[in-house]
């Protein structure tokens, strides 16, 4: 569990932003008060008139307005090209390597089904959360099949959530609101980050095989934080602060 003093900084700090909140109402009667950010990034986010700006900052407590920015995602390199290869004989063998850790993907979310994310039975359990809540796994049930069957976390991918509070109020046309991947860009970076060792890979009938991730043997955490026309700042701090609570690695 938590220690007392991160539980007593952490009332502290919920007790200010309350504060700050009320005054900030006060200030701008229309304001929208939405996401508290309260790791890795001390604030809330908020749609106000932008000609209220000037009016928050005078609120006591606030030092700062940023402007939220809708974020494009970017790709990675693979195993071999960044030398990871060269390490799996010291770290257990290419399908373990990795074990043991939890690798946190920020991105459009993940497709659960997909071979590389399979629970292949060579993996641990992961260790409890700190705050002792269970993972979940919020990705809902598979589109492609006729029956219900909702994902649940497997001993690989231990965990998906979805951050799109801001996004979903600006933008229409998300396939999934759920942690599901919309794009498949959040699913190309987590394989390759963390995708299993798989013989076959097969794309419109032409095989692709082999691939694998760069951490074949690490646990997989993943946050969609970006929906199909990007991500904005907050939601992506949201998602950066719940990746760290979740006990994120990398």
């Amino acid at each position: 569990g938590r220690s007392a003093a991160v539980q007593a900084y952490e009332k502290h700090v919920v007790q200010r932003e309350q504060k700050i909140v009320a005054d900030l109402t006060k200030a701008v009667p229309s304001v929208a008060v939405r996401q508290r950010l309260r790791t890795v990034y001390g604030g809330v986010s908020a749609t106000v008139p932008a000609n209220k700006i000037g009016d928050l900052l005078k609120v006591d407590g606030v030092v700062a307005v940023q402007k939220d920015q809708l974020r494009q995602p970017l790709t990675d390199a693979s195993a071999a090209f960044i030398g990871a290869t060269s390490t799996y004989g010291a770290l257990g063998g290419k399908k373990n390597a990795g074990a043991g850790i939890i690798i946190g993907v920020i991105d459009t979310g993940a497709w659960p089904e997909h071979p590389s994310f399979a629970d292949q039975g060579n993996l641990n359990a992961p260790p409890a959360k700190a705050d002792g809540t269970p993972r979940e796994c919020d990705f809902g049930d598979n589109p492609l099949t006729p029956q219900t069957d909702v994902f649940a976390c497997n001993d690989k991918l231990i965990g998906g959530a979805a951050f799109l509070d801001t996004y979903l109020e600006f933008n229409e046309g998300e396939d999934y609101e759920s942690a599901r991947d919309s794009g498949g860009h959040g699913t190309h970076t987590a394989s390759t980050a963390a995708g299993n060792v798989l013989t076959s890979a097969p794309v419109f009938g032409v095989e692709r095989g082999p691939i694998q991730g760069v951490a074949p043997g690490a646990w997989l955490s993943v946050y969609k934080g970006l929906g199909e026309q990007g991500g904005d700042d907050s939601d992506l701090a949201a998602a950066i602060g719940q990746a760290v609570l979740d006990g994120v690695d990398v």
